[in-house]
């Protein structure tokens, strides 16, 4: 009888030392809001309500030693949010580590074939 074969998955979470987590989900949305320039828009593009969106940004902003992301009201334009600075480098360091991460699963899929 041979080895079962199976999928190997993971997601990985980065962990602050101020209690701030980022895993995918927060990454997707932090990333939508740089790209997008609004919580309501990177909502939409998530599939997320608005209150979802919100609700996850203020427990970021609350968790990191800074705010990660600012918003804007009013104006012509109608307000609007960006990333901090310190939020654009949590969220690079997340993608990179992200990367790496699944660099190493498809190695190992690929290295499967050994057990």
């Amino acid at each position: 009888m041979g080895a079962p074969e199976f999928t190997l998955r993971g997601h990985i979470w980065l962990e602050c030392e101020s209690g701030l987590e980022i895993g995918p989900g927060r990454a997707a949305l932090l990333e939508q809001i740089n790209d997008l320039g609004s919580i309501r828009k990177a909502a939409d593009a998530l599939g997320l309500t608005y209150r979802q969106a919100w609700a996850r940004v203020k427990a970021m902003n609350s968790s990191a030693d800074c705010q990660l992301v600012q918003r804007t009201s009013g104006g012509v334009n109608g307000g609007g949010a960006s990333l901090t600075k310190q939020g654009l480098t949590i969220l690079e360091a997340f993608q990179k580590q992200d990367q790496r991460f699944q660099n190493y699963l498809l190695e190992e899929i690929g290295n499967r074939k050994n057990y």
